[in-house]
């Protein structure tokens, strides 16, 4: 499975690098490094060791009660149109019953599947803030079709930071922020890894896949399970 998604990583990252122009980017080297580490797992199944795990980090992206005991971790990519329809739909309604009213903790992780994905998500953390981040997710998603594979996207996405108070300096300094690509290739590799990973969105309810559809119906199910809610 793992292979399956390195396979259309690797062709979103050849797509998006014919769209460039010639440069040193740090940020691919970072992505290629990564593909790298995916193969080696793939042909040493034994050494498959996750860093990570599918509960709160100190580094993710947190909604609602971070020490709930019910953690729901969602995986989105920037340039996954499901998700797009996820969040302008169903999110709200998940939002409204669990997260504001601190019954969950709802965990945002982003799946790296291009640079787009990567470029996009580094501005959303560029300030640290977790207020602004949902801010720029919700603009960076609501532009998709103008944005996600365009060859100017990273003009774009410069102007989207612009209205947002990161100015271009700060986002190239994001676009090169180490501790943070880490961060996003450790989490991509650890969902790429998992068996029945197939794409975003996705979503684990304390440590445990979810596989029925994104439904608020059937999320809201689950999430009543866990919290021991009568429907």
């Amino acid at each position: 499975m793992a292979q399956r998604i390195l396979f259309i990583i690797i062709a979103f990252i050849l797509n998006a690098c014919n769209q460039e122009q010639p440069h040193e980017d740090p940020a691919q080297s970072q992505i290629e490094e990564y593909t790298k580490e995916l193969k080696d797992c793939d042909k040493n199944p034994d050494n498959n060791a996750y860093v990570r795990g599918l509960f709160v980090a100190p580094d993710d992206v947190v909604l609602g009660d971070p020490k709930s005991k019910i953690v729901l971790v969602e995986y989105f990519s920037p340039t996954c149109p499901h998700c797009v329809h996820y969040h302008q739909k169903i999110f709200p309604e998940i939002r409204t019953k669990y997260i504001d009213t601190n019954k969950i903790a709802y965990v945002i992780r982003e799946f790296i599947a291009n640079k787009q994905d990567l470029d996009a998500t580094l501005l959303a953390r560029c300030n640290g803030n977790t207020d602004i981040y949902i801010k720029f997710l919700d603009v960076i998603l609501n532009q998709q079709n103008n944005r996600a594979f365009s060859k100017n996207y990273r003009e774009i996405l410069t102007n989207i930071g612009s209205l947002g108070g990161v100015t271009p300096e700060n986002f190239s300094q994001c676009l090169n922020d180490q501790s943070k690509i880490k961060i996003l290739m450790e989490n991509t590799k650890l969902a790429a890894s998992l068996p029945n990973f197939v794409g975003t969105p996705s979503f684990f309810i304390n440590s445990k896949h979810f596989t029925e559809r994104y439904t608020f119906e059937e999320l809201s199910k689950a999430l009543d399970k866990e919290l021991n809610i009568d429907g």
